[in-house]
């Protein structure tokens, strides 16, 4: 009779293992996720840099010209 209860303990154990397991995966998927749109803003926003300096860069040269042109 103790090696059927102490089976029992080892399943239900298990059980309970198997159901935490089962919600840290969901969580990492979930971070994974949140993970990969954070990448994606990111090189949204680098993106948004470079042009930001290609502009400024062009005003400068603009600007250069108006002042040799004075």
């Amino acid at each position: 009779m103790a090696g059927l209860i102490g089976l029992e303990e080892i399943l239900r154990r298990l059980d309970e293992y198997g159901a935490k397991i089962s919600k840290l995966w969901a969580e990492i998927k979930e971070l994974r996720e949140d993970q990969k749109r954070l990448w994606e803003d990111q090189n949204r926003l680098w993106e948004e840099v470079k042009k930001l300096r290609r502009d400024f860069k062009e005003m400068l040269k603009e600007q250069r010209k108006l002042r040799a042109s004075f």
